[in-house]
């Protein structure tokens, strides 16, 4: 066998590797509980009361603040910089909290967590999360699609899909969340 075909196999078995692992690290199998509260053993992404906090390893660069709508509309411009994102969280992966959706207006994006070392509370929809971290364009086969439709719990949605879709995913080294203010109602006259 020739270099040059030896060369090839290999780029095509990793680059067919690397597409099958699009889903990198994401692995629900064990993971040890963190602690024993009341006779239930507790998770990284158990429900809380309040699920405020920061989850993940905070880094100690400067970042640049940019809305959602803004990076969905040129995730190009951010591509391999660090940036900050806020915006409510309207989904989480109910198995083990390993990703959230964010949502501004109509934008969307998938946020998952760098090198599946950290999760969120699985009951923290509704949230204000602000996400630090980079994002990227990215095709996800519609398996994968069909996966996180799963972990979301929403079944109309499974059947829904049937093709891959282009996306911004972005990968957080850290998130923080607050409760979402309450939107105060003004008296009517």
């Amino acid at each position: 066998m020739s270099l040059r075909t030896m060369m090839f196999l290999f780029f095509v078995f990793v680059g067919g590797f690397s597409n099958a692992q699009a889903h990198d690290g994401h692995d629900h199998g064990k993971t040890k509980p963190v602690a024993k509260q009341g006779g239930k053993v507790v998770y990284p992404w158990s429900p809380r009361q309040d699920c405020s906090g920061t989850y993940g390893t905070p880094v100690k660069v400067s970042t640049e603040t940019v809305s959602l709508t803004v990076l969905n509309k040129d995730p190009k411009k951010y591509a391999g910089r660090l940036v900050a994102v806020t915006a409510k969280i309207r989904d989480v992966c109910q198995r083990k909290g390993c990703w959230m959706m964010l949502q501004e207006g109509e934008n969307m994006m998938r946020i998952r967590f760098k090198g599946y070392k950290f999760f969120i509370p699985t009951n923290c929809k509704g949230y204000l999360a602000t996400v630090v971290g980079s994002a990227r364009e990215a095709i996800l086969p519609a398996k994968i699609v069909k996966h996180y439709a799963e972990e979301s719990g929403d079944k109309s949605a499974i059947r829904k899909v049937y093709k891959p879709q282009k996306v911004v995913a972005f990968t957080a080294h850290f998130v923080t969340l607050q409760k979402a203010p309450t939107p105060t109602v003004k008296p009517s006259k």
